[in-house]
């Protein structure tokens, strides 16, 4: 009986765990430490779980749902430098631009940090190593000429980097950087669905035949990588394709 009660106060607080995240969630949390530190823009890398020939791969940034230029920069020229630090290291790494700024006086009054020569030469800015779950590693980088960052609050900032590179992760962003490419007519029809219409109902509004709508659900349903319709609205709500 106190093994029963025991299992079942477990699976409660694992059930208590699960997180729903969403796009709207993790761009909050970038913004609202871009905005702590008085950054002008952050941006999340992943690295694949393949070492041997791992690269950086932008999964979001400030200018979602696009991708900014900073983050095309550092990923294409920089990439291997800062996969390799990564890899064997949590120290942040900083870069000081061309120009003398109030970020560059921060950065160099971190103990626990290195500078690097590589890094944008227009905009000054700081990489922090961070890991997730199965071993997967990234970066989250924050840029600016303004950015404050006082030594004592550098742990909890870096914190804060590793939970939103795990919810970036739970979302699923950093497996190509970039949300599956769904076509109009498929949200169209995931959205019904999210509404509780049948695929008889939806072929009916949207002027289509039922086996012309549960292909276009099949196929949304694999490009999110889901099991059914309903994880791929799950999922698509997550990824903020449907509200």
């Amino acid at each position: 009986m106190v093994a029963t009660m025991h299992t079942g106060t477990q699976a409660s607080r694992q059930t208590e765990t699960v997180r729903h995240i969403s796009i709207a969630d993790v761009l909050a949390a970038g913004h609202a430490l871009s905005n702590d530190m008085q950054a002008s823009e952050f941006a999340v890398f992943s690295i694949g779980a393949a070492r041997q020939r791992a690269k950086l791969k932008p999964a979001i940034d400030s200018d979602y749902p696009e991708t900014s230029s900073a983050s095309s920069i550092l990923s294409s020229s920089f990439g291997n430098d800062f996969v390799r630090h990564a890899l064997a290291s949590t120290l942040p790494s900083w870069w000081s631009g061309e120009r003398e700024s109030p970020s560059i006086h921060t950065f160099e009054a971190l103990a626990d940090a290195r500078y690097t020569a590589l890094g944008l030469p227009d905009m000054p800015g700081i990489a922090f190593p961070v890991h997730a779950d199965r071993g997967v590693a990234g970066i989250v980088v924050f840029l600016g000429t303004e950015i404050v960052m006082p030594a004592h609050a550098q742990p909890q900032i870096h914190l804060r980097c590793y939970r939103l590179f795990a919810d970036v992760m739970l979302l699923g962003l950093g497996q190509s950087g970039r949300l599956p490419s769904v076509t109009q007519r498929e949200l169209d029809c995931l959205k019904l669905t999210a509404n509780g219409y049948t695929s008889e109902e939806i072929a009916v509004v949207l002027g289509l035949s039922v086996h012309t709508t549960n292909q276009y659900l099949t196929k949304v349903a694999m490009k999110l990588n889901a099991v059914n319709r309903m994880q791929a609205v799950s999922k698509a709500l997550r990824l903020g394709l449907i509200e």
